[in-house]
């Protein structure tokens, strides 16, 4: 059995019992990691005397404390952690063990479904490291392929700006040419010559150029709003976007910013930088050309082998650099 300190009052275990291996952290104390020790110690003699073991399992609210406990020392943002919360509570309501079936049962998308579930799984993932089996069922559910094109046009965001309120119509426009996710918004820093950095997932840091006037607005539109008005914002913008009939939600901005760089740059590594995806995988799904917008803007006859070519003649105008506002209004 092997101990590594990681941080002050944190340590790592590295030992095998009931023929696994577990690396478990410890949050406390040298006397509570000496009390642990001993403990574990007795259980693999016993087990190598042929004797079974296996850990108890603590209660579920307690492994779930220790679980964020772990999560806050990864210095994860503030929206990763409220998420593992509203899985420990669909976790907490699950009166079986098969919680699949259980959120597929709820009124939730099946998106929302697959989000808790990740997040459940990497709760349970940490608890299999700790020793501890809860026996619990998280296998996502299979979404359909839509062939629904995830695209905003340009004549689509200009009505729903005239729409919405000035200040909330910034924080979209933000959004529109930098791609961000939801929860990078307050994370923007300016970087001087029209660029600005976020730290996104797994704390990767990635740049990204913007024009001169939304280099402007991103230096006082994120100080100026809170966190409430920033959802505000998102839930005008989806508002918007029904009243003009389409089906268009905040999510669909990153998708449009995603499209619309791979057509200008023709390299995906480039867009995936942009985006800060670890998977190029990822990034293939936000830059796959609909079929119905392929449809609507080019038609049925396609010539093999020219599909891109084909979109970027056709589909340029709709994919043309993003909808800024006029100086005068800045």
């Amino acid at each position: 059995m092997k101990i590594r300190r990681l941080k002050p009052n944190l340590y790592e275990f590295d030992y095998y019992l009931g023929g696994k291996r577990h690396r478990p952290t410890v949050n406390g104390s040298k006397d509570v990691v000496t009390k642990l020790k001993k403990k574990l110690e007795y259980l693999i003699g016993a087990e190598k005397l042929g004797i079974k073991v296996t850990l108890p399992l603590p209660p579920l609210d307690k492994a779930f404390k220790q679980y964020q406990e772990f999560q806050q020392s990864k210095n994860l943002s503030q929206g990763t952690i409220d998420q593992d919360i509203k899985a420990f509570k669909q976790i907490k309501a699950c009166p079986h063990k098969d919680l699949t079936l259980y959120l597929s049962k709820q009124n939730y998308s099946i998106s929302t479904c697959n989000m808790r579930l990740r997040h459940a799984k990497s709760f349970f993932r940490w608890c299999s490291k700790q020793g501890w089996e809860f026996g619990f069922r998280y296998d996502l559910i299979k979404q359909r392929d839509s062939a629904e094109s995830r695209f905003i046009n340009v004549d689509d965001f200009k009505s729903i700006y005239k729409l919405m309120t000035k200040k909330y119509a910034d924080v979209i426009r933000i959004l529109e040419c930098t791609g961000l996710r939801r929860s990078e918004f307050k994370r923007i820093k300016l970087e001087g010559n029209n660029t600005i950095s976020v730290v996104g997932k797994n704390g990767l840091k990635r740049y990204i150029p913007v024009s001169e006037i939304i280099y402007k607005l991103t230096d006082h539109i994120p100080t100026k709003i809170n966190d409430n008005q920033y959802d505000l914002a998102l839930r005008e913008f989806s508002k918007c976007a029904k009243k003009i009939g389409s089906k268009a939600t905040p999510h669909w901005i990153r998708h449009t910013f995603a499209l619309r760089m791979y057509f200008q740059t023709r390299d995906i590594r480039k867009v995936q930088l942009l985006l800060g995806h670890t998977s190029l995988k990822e990034t293939v799904k936000y830059t796959k050309i609909p079929d119905d917008l392929m449809k609507k803007y080019i038609g049925e006859n396609r010539v093999p082998g020219a599909r891109l070519e084909l979109a970027r003649t056709k589909v340029r105008g709709i994919l043309s650099p993003l909808c800024l506002p006029s100086e005068e209004e800045d």
